[in-house]
């Protein structure tokens, strides 16, 4: 009987929870419908970033106490060792890299990294090291909650990508200042808008907010000033 187990799977719900927090807030959808400052999201995605790295102590040192209580060769050379060894190291990698301060070296470090950790803790709880009794595994529940939160994120990229909307024309003010304008609703007037130019990254969207509309023509535009 290892008396962790109770709290390395508490803490691991906990973790699930605040991963399909985190990946929901990513979603760009609902800000269609609520205002949400940029900088309160950042927040929001730090604090349950945080939250996730806490629990992660706690599930990994119930873990250790029950291999140190329990010391066998099988327990510290099965995939639960391994996975979760391996997920502690990527953690820590996630959290140096908001250290970085190029932009897109964090932005391919942090979600390679948080894409191959999502992928291990499907894995993580599946090797039955752990059981209820002679008979009964706790069955791993990580991929219900990982995949309900990408589902949401896909069916948005997809949508982004295959209905994306196209500047309808660019005026030039001056060598510095360029005005986009987009065929949108006028719902879209005063919000965030986010845009991809491949030629510089096509995996960076940047956030720009709409500060015109024209009603003769139907367009949504926004200023930018070029550095």
């Amino acid at each position: 009987y290892y008396q962790g187990f109770p709290i390395a799977k508490s803490s691991a719900t906990l973790i699930n929870i605040n991963i399909l927090t985190i990946l929901i807030s990513l979603s760009k959808t609902y800000k269609k419908f609520i205002y949400i400052r940029n900088n309160t999201l950042k927040k929001i995605h730090i604090y349950f970033g945080l939250s996730i790295v806490f629990w992660s102590i706690v599930h990994s040192i119930s873990h250790y106490i029950n291999f140190i209580k329990h010391m066998s060769i099988l327990l510290i050379n099965s995939g639960s060792w391994l996975t979760g060894n391996t997920l502690i190291f990527f953690l820590i990698i996630i959290v140096i890299s908001t250290r970085i301060n190029n932009s897109s070296i964090f932005y391919i470090i942090h979600n390679i990294s948080t894409i191959i950790l999502m992928i291990i803790i499907c894995i993580h709880g599946s090797f039955c090291t752990i059981k209820y009794n002679i008979n009964t595994c706790p069955p791993s529940q990580s991929w219900k909650w990982l995949l309900s939160g990408i589902i949401i994120l896909l069916v948005e990229i997809l949508y982004k990508y295959f209905f994306t909307k196209y500047t309808s024309g660019i005026i030039k003010y001056s060598d510095k200042l360029y005005q986009f304008n987009f065929k949108l609703p006028k719902k879209y007037c005063g919000k965030l808008i986010f845009i991809n130019i491949p030629e510089v990254s096509k995996l960076e969207w940047h956030p720009f907010t709409t500060s015109l509309y024209n009603n003769y023509t139907s367009e949504v535009s926004l200023h930018i000033k070029a550095r």
